[in-house]
């Protein structure tokens, strides 16, 4: 499988993940638990055989003690450690996109990004769409150093076990959802998706909060606006929850900072939304890289529209101009990434 178009390539990741080299050091720490487990049982067997008077011969077609295990029910959450990558990884990730946090204990950033991720996937009515997979840097160097990390956090979306997408750095929960969405959106009918009767959403009824977290940026703001949103969202009423997000920035001296950020973050991701839902767009590939996260690529493809030397009609350019200063507005203007955005508009422009 190839890297969709509308989904950005690693910039560390080159092709495929590495994960030959952790199932070798996987298979290698089986072969040797098997190794020590049999001496164990060969010395209890002596042991045992020597009480009772007769010569003791080991145990055949015992079990090997620590060898990777079969696949086992599907969950919307789990670890990822060597034993378990090639099942709860690589074999999902030919079912579902598996989002990847390769995190620690040490980054508070990591940890907040874990819990709203498995919020997220938790949250899911089936059937399932993607599953949430952690990678301890820590406990686990062997799995992360197949990532090629070089920073953490850093999240990695996965489909047939190649990389989509990722970033490094904390990011709000209302941008992980977007995100999300996006990831979703790219391997839309490219994967084959889960069986039913594996589909944890059937198992458990629906994830925690049926929903409401997944589009909530904030789950203890404890605004009903945004959990009307969040409603709408999951109902793809797009329209519905741009207006509860306007509600709120309405009157932002009436609600704290952090909660008017939240909503302006999710309200754009709504927008973008909305507008890839529709179809027939000539800049919908912009949209799609903010959904998933990656502002400059996002920018320049607009910027590149600008330049004198670009095909297009006057007024081709204009909408691309139009639209560019558009997707600024969506963000803080102090955001340094917007105002690198607007000096290479400039730059293209004059």
């Amino acid at each position: 499988m190839t890297n969709p178009s509308n989904i950005p390539p690693s910039r560390f990741v080159a092709g495929a993940v590495d994960l030959g080299a952790v199932k070798q050091q996987a298979e290698q720490r089986a072969q040797a638990q098997a190794a020590q487990a049999q001496a164990a049982q060969a010395a209890q067997a002596a042991q045992t055989a020597r009480a009772q008077g007769a010569p003791g011969q080991p145990s055949a077609g015992q079990p090997s003690a620590g060898a990777p295990g079969a696949a086992g029910p599907v969950t919307f959450v789990s670890t990822i450690t060597p034993e378990n990558f090639e099942f709860d990884l690589v074999v999902r990730s030919t079912q579902v996109p598996v989002v990847v946090l390769l995190g620690s204990t040490r980054s508070e950033a990591s940890e907040q990004m874990r819990q709203d991720f498995t919020n997220l996937a938790e949250s899911q009515q089936a059937p399932t769409k993607w599953l949430f997979r952690y990678v301890d840097v820590d406990a686990t160097p062997e799995v992360a150093q197949a990532f090629g990390v070089q920073a953490i956090p850093t999240v990695i979306a996965l489909a047939a076990g190649r990389p989509l997408t990722n970033f490094e750095g904390g990011q709000p929960a209302a941008q992980l959802h977007g995100w999300v969405d996006a990831v979703v959106q790219a391997v839309d009918g490219k994967l084959r998706g889960l069986a039913p009767e594996e589909d944890p959403a059937n198992a458990t009824g629906g994830g925690v909060g049926a929903g409401a977290d997944a589009a909530n940026p904030d789950p203890d703001a404890g605004d009903p606006r945004l959990v009307a949103a969040a409603e709408k969202l999951e109902q793809e009423d797009y329209a519905g929850a741009i207006e509860e997000y306007d509600a709120i920035l309405a009157h932002p001296a009436q609600a704290d900072e952090e909660l008017v950020a939240e909503a302006r973050a999710a309200r754009a991701n709504a927008l973008l939304m909305q507008r890839l839902s529709m179809g027939g767009d000539e800049f919908a590939e912009s949209d799609r890289l903010l959904l998933a996260g990656d502002k400059p690529q996002a920018f320049d493809l607009l910027i590149e529209e600008l330049r004198p030397s670009a095909e297009g009609s006057a007024d081709h350019k204009k909408q691309a101009k139009a639209r560019l200063l558009e997707l600024f507005s969506l963000f803080d203007p102090a955001d340094p990434e917007v105002i690198a955005g607007r000096t290479r508009m400039a730059s293209a422009l004059f």
